[in-house]
């Protein structure tokens, strides 16, 4: 009997892993053994990112397929049965104890980028070199003298924890994402790769970088390690943008590069490779603790943020549902305006969006126009209903409305930029204030009326002349245009008229509704 379909894959998937790991294992143990020492070893050892990646990604078949790949490349000490049952322990010692503790993540980011450090770089390669330096010395290929154990374990131990971060915190990011980071960062790692402008620049400096380095070299100068100081640009860079997994990414590469650099320019290190490797070592563990310290507080910081920005949000929803209320209290003294408030929003905003305004100052010019009649609610709504010609007294109580609604919001301090728009939006081009029907309040004209009072001026009208009014039935939005091209340089900035007429042209303008377009006549110019 056959298994079931999805315990037949996930035993492919195993297989898989076992078979990826142990040819990756392989690979980079190749590599290793071009730099191997008398006694064996090899101070560049990249098979110890291998093993930290497959043990915490695959678990138990992630330490088989580490223990595969030593037997499939035998070289230094593992050409003989003692040595190759050494290299087995010391190699699946630093697989297994990522695959007994890091088979679950837990708590946020930080904590689990300290757990991985600590048990899938630390502790497991510490392990590692306890076993190899201590099977060296049973083997007798190294001196049994203090001096000597201790430079061979602790070349061990470091250049295994260097390749467990330059080469398996990568690849851990790759196949187990969520084992060092928390869904938040996860999904700011997910973007910063998926935009591919961050990886381009941060690859951009670190080659930008190389060039000082490149430089003395050719010119014969002894290589300044400090100068790798360069390479921490990118590394910071990447985790201002997007937090630990960026910063991880990119100090890889920084590390790649200049590991890359070293070994091309210094032909004889194979004679001192330790002396070497120590100083590059020193470099790489600061690329390490920066990005993984750097890149959790700067995406900490980011969170921060994110929080702050969803915040802002809210405050700003709750405070246009405010001034909707408003604009609603205004609407209730008289039904004859039902959705004038929110049609005149609208329709500046479009024309707004036609000056090339930015959002702030949309947002601004929204809220004045929705609420430019508030002071109507200190006006009696007889004089607001009337059906006829206002009398003297009652056209000054309705041109009191300006002031009313500036008291209104006067110590609302997120509506100070509002207040000129509410107080100039009756103003008129020519700033005629006398001998026409509807005359400005404070004998403003052309340029020293705001820009956004002249789009409210030009927009309430057009949307007074196309719906009914307790005096008189809407017309058509033709006639309303015919109206608004007749007093243009008149009672209108003819720019705004013309925006207008754009914006009513291409349809579109009703709010919550997609509007057939229009066709007009040209534009005349005022006279």
């Amino acid at each position: 009997m056959g298994l079931e379909p999805k315990k037949r894959e996930r035993l492919a998937l195993r297989l898989l892993a076992l078979a990826g790991t142990a040819l990756a294992f392989k690979l980079a143990s190749d590599v290793s053994s071009l730099f191997s020492q008398p006694e064996g070893a090899s101070f560049l050892f990249p098979p110890a990112g291998v093993s930290l990646a497959a043990g915490a990604a695959f678990g138990i078949w992630g330490v088989a397929g580490v223990l595969l790949g030593v037997i499939a490349s035998p070289w230094g000490i593992a050409t003989t049965l003692p040595g190759l049952l050494l290299s087995c322990l010391a190699n699946g010692a630093s697989a297994a104890l990522p695959a007994w503790f890091l088979r679950e993540p837990r708590g946020g980011t930080g904590r689990r980028l300290r757990r991985v450090f600590f048990a899938g770089c630390l502790l497991n390669n510490l392990a590692s070199a306890v076993i190899g330096t201590a099977g060296l010395a049973s083997l007798g290929l190294l001196r049994p003298q203090l001096r000597d154990v201790a430079s061979t374990f602790f070349f061990w131990w470091i250049s295994d924890l260097a390749a467990a971060v330059v080469l398996g915190l990568p690849f851990l990011l790759a196949f187990r994402p969520h084992l060092l980071l928390a869904l938040p960062d996860r999904e700011r790692l997910w973007g910063w790769l998926a935009a591919g402008r961050g990886p381009a620049e941060c690859a951009v400096l670190v080659l930008v970088g190389l060039v000082p380095p490149v430089i003395l070299q050719q010119v014969g100068w002894a290589f300044p390690h400090w100068l790798s100081v360069l390479l921490v640009a990118p590394i910071a860079l990447a985790a201002l943008r997007g937090g630990a997994g960026p910063a991880l990414l990119v100090s890889s590469l920084a590390s790649g590069a200049y590991l890359t650099f070293l070994l091309a320019v210094r032909p004889e290190t194979l004679r001192d490779f330790r002396e070497f490797l120590a100083p590059a070592y020193s470099t790489l563990g600061f690329f390490a603790a920066f990005a993984l310290i750097g890149g959790w507080l700067a995406g900490r910081n980011l969170r921060l943020l994110d929080r702050v920005h969803a915040q802002r949000r809210h405050l700003e929803r709750d405070f246009e549902r405010t001034v909707l209320a408003l604009a609603a209290a205004i609407e209730a003294k008289d039904s004859t305006t039902e959705g004038h408030v929110q049609r005149v929003a609208h329709l500046a905003v479009l024309v707004g969006e036609r000056l090339g305004y930015d959002r702030r100052r949309l947002r601004v010019l929204r809220y004045g126009a929705m609420l430019h009649d508030v002071g109507k609610i200190g006006v009696p709504e007889a004089v607001l209903n009337k059906p006829g010609e206002l009398a003297p007294d009652e056209k000054e109580l309705m041109e009191q409305h300006v002031e009313i609604g500036l008291r209104i919001i006067r110590d609302v301090e997120a509506l100070r930029e509002v207040e000129p728009i509410i107080r100039y939006h009756q103003e008129r081009w020519d700033g005629a204030r006398q001998g026409v029907r509807y005359p400005g309040y404070f004998g403003l004209s052309g340029e020293e009326i705001p820009m956004d009072a002249r789009i409210l001026a030009v927009v309430d009208a057009f949307d007074a002349i196309t719906h009914d009014r307790p005096y008189r039935r809407g017309q058509s939005v033709e006639v309303a245009m015919e109206e608004l091209r007749r007093e243009a340089g008149r009672q209108f900035d003819p720019r705004i008229v013309e925006l207008l007429l754009e914006v009513v042209r291409e349809g579109g303008w009703l709010p919550g509704a997609v509007a057939a377009p229009v066709t007009f006549a040209p534009m005349r110019s005022a006279v």
